[in-house]
């Protein structure tokens, strides 16, 4: 465990960095290291694939890992270059859409061993609420959509999907599997750090430095447990 724990001390040192920069200004600075954050994940995923051998998990996580860190970019630069601001934001909802697929398909091909249909079907069915909720909650918490309300609603059906998924395979496999622990512990702080991005994105007042603090440290946790989890599988 030496090599992930300087890993994820380095990492750490670097979301504190980007934290900071990103509190002070949008820069192309911030972008820089923000990429920077985002390429540690990758290589401690990189490590722990070279640590556990071959899993069909761990491809499909660091693939989406890689559309994680393409994601961070273009979210970011949509601050840096708001005359482009529309093509970043998209393209950051479908890398990410893209990533959550990815470790939806590595989660089903790994884990599903029982072909018990119900440990598939709640998910969905959590999902498609999740989402529902998520698109109603805009007039109460007086957010605005606007014409990202489609992109927004199939982003949440993937990442609420990937919440869900990896609950139902933890009981599924009794909570014997420490990888899938590790996976849905991340999934959850992705979620919660996606809802506090929503209100940042779509709401007034929530450009604060917790609200940015909040959402950087939840999202390089999520993503560094997802990376750690690949050693265990």
């Amino acid at each position: 465990m030496l090599v992930p724990s300087i890993l994820l001390s380095v990492s750490f040192v670097f979301v504190a960095w980007f934290s900071y920069e990103k509190c002070k200004a949008y820069s192309i600075k911030a972008v820089i290291i923000k990429s920077i954050c985002s390429l540690l994940f990758i290589t401690l995923a990189a490590y722990c694939f070279s640590q556990s051998g071959y899993h069909k998990f761990s491809i499909a996580a660091v693939i989406a890992l890689v559309f994680g860190m393409i994601g961070d970019i273009t979210l970011e630069l949509k601050y840096a270059h708001k005359e482009k601001s529309k093509m970043y934001t998209y393209m950051g909802f479908v890398a990410f859409a893209i990533g959550h697929i990815c470790y939806v398909s590595g989660l089903f091909i790994e884990f599903y061993i029982d072909q018990v249909v119900l440990y598939f079907l709640l998910p969905v069915i959590f999902a498609i609420l999740m989402a529902c909720i998520c698109m109603f909650i805009e007039g109460p918490f007086k957010l605005h959509y606007g014409e990202y309300k489609l992109i927004c609603f199939l982003y949440a059906l993937t990442l609420f999907f990937d919440v869900g998924l990896s609950f139902s395979f933890m009981i599924m496999t009794s909570f014997k599997a420490i990888s899938l622990i590790l996976i849905f512990v991340g999934m959850v702080l992705f979620a919660m750090s996606d809802l506090v991005l929503n209100n940042t994105y779509f709401g007034e007042g929530h450009e604060k430095p917790i609200d940015l603090v909040s959402n950087t440290f939840m999202y390089y946790i999520a993503q560094n447990l997802i990376a750690l989890s690949i050693l265990f599988l």
